[in-house]
């Protein structure tokens, strides 16, 4: 018997790991996975998915932004336990892919595909602009 969690929606991506941890619902825009289909080509090593779709009720549950693209289907949060993921380095191969939204944490990032490049960090003070991030991406 074939669960719908074990389903792929993508190249190495299932429903399972998309599906928000609550309902049991998936949202997966097409623009996501074809950003992750590219990047998860590129990078060539296994990427553990924290977050995926997100319902609205679930995201106020763990404080998730009220604006969170999860809510949206168009993001998702993830390692990797060969290449950390929120090193600057990753940030042209993320861009390239068609990822636009970078929030890095401490060996995990955030990314999704809003329209306009936008970056930012996890911080034990909260959540600040990530002035490397825009230095990487505006070749400076």
């Amino acid at each position: 018997m074939i669960l719908i969690e074990d389903l792929e929606i993508a190249p190495h991506l299932t429903y399972g790991e998309m599906m928000d941890r609550e309902s049991g619902l998936c949202l997966a825009h097409l623009r996501l996975l074809h950003a992750w289909t590219a990047f998860r080509g590129q990078l060539g090593h296994p990427i553990r998915v924290n977050s995926g779709f997100r319902t609205e009720s679930y995201n106020r549950k763990i404080g998730g932004s009220p604006r969170s693209r999860h809510l949206l289907g168009m993001a998702i949060d993830m390692q990797c336990a060969v290449i950390d993921l929120s090193d600057l380095e990753m940030i042209p191969m993320l861009i390239c892919c068609g990822f636009r939204g970078i929030g890095r944490g401490d060996g995990w990032i955030h990314a999704d595909v809003r329209s306009t490049a936008t970056f930012w960090r996890y911080t034990d003070a909260g959540i600040v602009r990530d002035i490397e991030a825009y230095n990487v991406h505006e070749g400076g």
